[in-house]
């Protein structure tokens, strides 16, 4: 099954400065069953799938950066760095 999403960018999100709104779909495969689940359990929080989404899109990217900036700081490099380095980009 593929689930499309619809995500809209509010101005007041990422990135920082956005003064306008923007749209893009992301299509992705997901069971069913999970899918219900997820739904259903927006639906308890008064929410809506999208709206997960989008919120789980952002913490994550601010939990990487912070990931990262907290492993320049002591000098180490994140897994993600180490593998895009082995790749030889």
């Amino acid at each position: 099954m593929y689930v499309r999403l619809k995500c809209v960018q509010a101005a007041d999100s990422w990135p920082p400065g956005a003064s306008q709104m923007s749209e893009v779909n992301f299509t992705f495969r997901v069971d069913q069953a999970l899918k219900d689940a997820f739904v259903s359990a927006a639906k308890q929080r008064n929410r809506n799938g999208s709206q997960l989404l989008r919120d789980y899109m952002l913490q994550y990217i601010d939990e990487a950066a912070a990931t990262a900036a907290d492993a320049r700081q002591r000098g180490q490099e994140t897994p993600a760095i180490k593998q895009h380095k082995q790749a030889g980009r």
